[in-house]
């Protein structure tokens, strides 16, 4: 779906967070947050090469252009996708296993060209509970006129297992049961904490940009009354769950997670069946050969 013109004000948009931090901020890209809904169903390659090419087109030009970026789900979507087990330890094809690449590739992008807080990055990795469950259908785009009738959800929603029940914001509990699990695999299943490490390396980075540039914020406005940093994804993620107390514990024996059965009890993988390895290429063909539903063999 193209962007919608017509009774509405011109596209809003706004600087880049590294203009945040650089006087030149007239040479710097801006956003237009009305990029095409690419994730309809069957997330694959042309999609996320879609939306690559949807972004560094409006970032690398000599006079940058808005940066298109799709709503938040996408972004989480594309999460889920980079570290899931059906496109990365038991992809099936090449193609699936290309999906996961790129959606890594796409989300770094995105950190770097744009940043944490005009990607909305905040919004779009949080994990599911009683506050965030309708996150999903944030204010992303806001219409007027015969589009309002639309609703949010059916504007940006995806039809597709793995951006709602089957996504990483919705299987685990809350970031730590995560990182518990990431490191559970660094012990007990190497091939899993592969991309697993290369998950959190990018959530991390994340995470510390997010804050530098909130701190950035809050010194060039000491006098307000508002700290953007008790808006940051650390903050959202250490604030989650139970008391002070007990979360801060909690966290400790996420980071120090050992493969222990105490470990795995406490953080336990993430999608059921989640470290079973792809079957080999004789096991595929030996049990295709079992299906022939003509014979009533299946």
């Amino acid at each position: 779906m193209p962007p919608r013109t017509g009774s509405r004000s011109a596209p809003s948009t706004r600087s880049t967070d590294s203009e945040r931090t650089s006087a030149s901020s007239s040479t710097r890209p801006s956003i237009h947050y009305d990029a095409p809904p690419v994730f309809r169903k069957t997330p694959d390659v042309p999609a996320l090469n879609l939306l690559i090419s949807l972004l560094i087109s409006g970032t690398t030009s000599a006079s940058p252009k808005p940066a298109f970026l799709p709503p938040s789900q996408q972004l989480a979507l594309a999460a889920t996708l980079a570290v899931h087990p059906s496109l990365t330890t038991r992809a099936q094809s090449e193609d699936r296993l290309q999906a996961s690449i790129l959606a890594l590739k796409y989300l770094r992008l995105v950190l770097s060209l744009v940043g944490p807080l005009n990607g909305n990055l905040r919004d779009a990795f949080a994990f599911s509970t009683v506050e965030t469950s309708s996150r999903r259908g944030a204010a992303r785009r806001r219409t007027t006129g015969d589009d309002a009738s639309l609703t949010k959800d059916d504007l940006d929603s995806i039809n597709t297992e793995l951006a709602n029940a089957g996504s990483v914001w919705a299987k685990a509990q809350d970031f730590w049961h995560v990182v518990g699990w990431a490191f559970n695999c660094s012990v007990l299943h190497k091939r899993r904490w592969e991309r697993w490490h290369l998950w959190l390396e990018y959530m991390i980075d994340v995470l510390d940009k997010d804050w530098a540039l909130r701190a950035h914020l809050h010194i060039e406005n000491e006098y307000s009354d508002d700290d953007p940093r008790e808006g940051s994804i650390i903050v959202q993620y250490l604030s989650a769950g139970d008391t002070i107390a007990r979360q801060e514990r909690r966290i400790l024996r996420a980071v120090f997670a050992d493969g222990s059965p105490r470990s795995t009890a406490e953080f336990p993988e993430i999608w059921r069946n989640e470290t079973k390895e792809r079957k080999k290429e004789a096991d595929i063909k030996k049990t295709e050969s079992k299906l022939d539903i003509e014979a009533d063999k299946w």
